[in-house]
């Protein structure tokens, strides 16, 4: 299942992502994965609420579509925790 549905300018397939989905996120240039809520699902940016137990504090990180397609992110995303769907980096397979 495709997370990104091309188009002129790369969006998000609002049908395969949505608020409530939780999800976790990974730059693919780095090695720390960060899970967290989605807040707001745009077709060109998702919104993901992280909470971080040990300061216990809690902020955003917006994920732009342009980003994705351009594989700079590694994400995975489940509606139920029985479906994990996942968008690798450009190169990294499926």
């Amino acid at each position: 299942m495709a997370l990104i549905a091309h188009k002129s300018v790369p969006v998000f397939d609002l049908t395969v992502v949505h608020a409530g989905d939780a999800v976790r996120v990974c730059r693919a240039s780095e090695t720390t994965a960060h899970n967290g809520i989605i807040t707001q699902a745009y077709d060109r940016q998702l919104q993901v609420l992280v909470p971080h137990m040990q300061s216990n504090a809690t902020r955003f990180m917006l994920v732009d579509a342009a980003d994705v397609a351009k594989g700079m992110w590694d994400i995975w995303w489940t509606a139920d925790f029985e479906t994990i769907n996942h968008s690798p980096p450009v190169g990294k397979g499926a």
